[in-house]
């Protein structure tokens, strides 16, 4: 019995079917294709089995030939025959696989070729994607950063803007009661203007009064001097008539009926004196009484010049009040305009 050879026992299994073959009744050869159409497996493995089978079948041959053990020649010679067929046939086979796997190679050769060019290609464009890439790397982190930085004034325009709302609407409130301020004020600059007419219509009317009152004051002040004078001269003239009465007592009582005319000229005199001094004490109630409206004329003038001061005092704080309006509206219009970019800003980052 021949032993098998470690190459042989790999492709036991091979040289198990191809003995089957040999010694089948079926018209079928030992060949790399039959071997795998029953093993599978591929031809390069099959042609390599089968060079293995025949020279397995060699040995075998060249052992019986030289221990026959009883074989018969005519069968030595029939599977020597058959041994040459199945030679041919697997030679043609190896040929026939040979020049396939030649025309194989060479389409392997020109794939290659053709897929060495397109890697050459795809790695000219890998290069060029590369440097492309590094490229929108680099803008893609340049966007970011303006991404990161647009974020962060978008938040700084925000809290401006916010900053620039709370101003908007304490200015708006200081606007509206600066407007509040000047209705009122102009409310009460009209009530002033109107009381300030209804006092200049009557300081003149009492510029007017005060006028003919000193003209009369003048002209009593003139008769109060001239009653003065009359009551000087009467006094005079009462002292003169007592000096004379006295000294007529004196020098004679029986002169009576001279005494009694004396009495009654110095009774008349009594009484004129008496209408004088009542005249002078009406002269100085009416004096008292013109000096008085003089007083209040003068206190209406007062009056109406202090009303004159708070009117003039009224329009420089409106013309403050209509400044500091104007001032806080233009505060507000750079506010809001302001705020619109910030608003465009966040829109655009």
């Amino acid at each position: 019995m021949v032993d098998m050879t470690e190459e042989e026992q790999h492709y036991q299994k091979y040289i198990e079917v191809g003995l089957e073959l040999l010694t089948s009744s079926e018209d079928v050869s030992p060949s790399a294709r039959a071997l795998v159409d029953r093993l599978g497996g591929s031809m390069t493995t099959a042609n390599k089995a089968m060079r293995v089978f025949w020279g397995y079948i060699g040995r075998r041959l060249a052992y019986d030939q030289q221990y026959p053990d009883g074989m018969p020649v005519e069968v030595i010679k029939a599977m020597e025959n058959l041994m040459a067929i199945a030679r041919g046939a697997a030679a043609e086979e190896l040929e026939s696989e040979s020049a396939r796997l030649k025309a194989y190679e060479e389409e392997i050769a020109s794939r290659m070729a053709t897929l060495e060019s397109s890697v050459d290609s795809l790695s000219a464009e890998l290069e060029g994607s590369r440097s492309e890439v590094q490229g929108l790397q680099s803008q893609l982190e340049l966007t970011k950063q303006r991404l990161i930085e647009a974020e962060e004034r978008a938040s700084s325009l925000q809290e401006e803007n916010s900053d620039l709302e709370d101003q908007i609407t304490v200015l708006t409130e200081e606007r509206q009661r600066a407007n509040d301020e000047i209705g009122r004020l102009r409310d009460e600059l009209g009530n002033l203007k109107s009381d300030y007419n209804d006092k200049s219509s009557l300081l003149i009317e009492s510029q007017g009064q005060c006028n003919v009152l000193q003209e009369r004051i003048s002209h009593l002040k003139a008769k109060d001097d001239e009653h003065l004078s009359q009551i000087t001269d009467s006094n005079k003239t009462i002292d003169a008539l007592r000096d004379q009465l006295d000294t007529a007592m004196a020098e004679s009582n029986d002169k009576s009926t001279s005494l009694a005319k004396l009495e009654v000229e110095a009774s008349e005199q009594r009484r004129y004196i008496s209408r004088l001094e009542a005249g002078i004490e009406s002269l100085k109630s009416e004096t008292s009484t013109l000096h008085e409206n003089i007083s209040r004329l003068e206190g209406s003038a007062n009056e109406l010049g202090v009303m004159t001061a708070r009117n003039n005092e009224l329009e420089k704080r409106i013309d403050d009040l209509v400044k500091e309006r104007d001032r806080l509206l233009a505060l507000v219009k750079p506010a809001q305009n302001d705020k619109s970019k910030s608003k465009k800003g966040s829109e655009d980052g």
